[in-house]
């Protein structure tokens, strides 16, 4: 079920639909859950997601493009001194 569909729901209807109570999961209930789902962390972020995000820029044509341009303009010698 999606976030959104969650949040349409009243109150009553979400805690039904996730088989909880207002009082929160009984501590049989929490470690059952433990045992089925895992612990409730978050997933630890690869290392190379700069690298990864920087080359995904690639799939994009006015990327490329500008990047040829680039690398002609610094061999035809016209390099913009800022």
């Amino acid at each position: 079920m999606k976030t959104e569909d969650l949040l349409a729901m009243t109150v009553d209807d979400c805690l039904a639909h996730l088989r909880s109570s207002s009082s929160g999961l009984s501590t049989g209930e929490a470690a059952l859950r433990q045992k089925r789902y895992g612990m409730n962390e978050i997933a630890e972020a690869s290392r190379y997601r700069g690298l990864a995000a920087f080359l995904g820029h690639l799939k994009n044509p006015l990327v490329i493009i500008l990047l040829i341009a680039a690398i002609i303009s610094a061999f035809v010698g016209e390099i913009v001194q800022v």
